[in-house]
């Protein structure tokens, strides 16, 4: 399994220097991924960019903002199927499962 890198405004988080642990499939204990933790350090700077980003997302026009949420529930839509398989590995559920917690 590779190490899998965390993703915040288009920024990857490589440096983080936390435990690395692993994801597993409660239902099989199968080993699904490996992730590394942030430390508080990393919590800071992610806070900070929240905070800038939050700085420009309040300036923009209402009807800019709306668009760009409509654009964010069209990607999710496209998606679902991607997303229910990784929440059905995730929980450790029947594949056909997803589809009622994900309407």
């Amino acid at each position: 399994m590779s190490l899998l890198s965390g993703i915040l405004h288009k920024t990857h988080f490589e440096h983080w220097s936390g435990e690395e642990i692993a994801s597993y499939n409660p239902a099989t204990g199968k080993e699904l991924g490996r992730v590394r933790l942030a430390e508080e350090e990393d919590y800071d700077d992610v806070l900070w960019d929240a905070v800038k980003t939050f700085e420009r997302w309040r300036m923009e026009p209402a009807p800019k903002r709306g668009e760009i949420v409509r654009e964010i529930g069209e990607a999710l839509r496209a998606a679902k199927d991607e997303l229910g398989l990784l929440v059905t590995l995730e929980m450790g559920k029947i594949l056909s499962s997803w589809r009622f917690t994900c309407s």
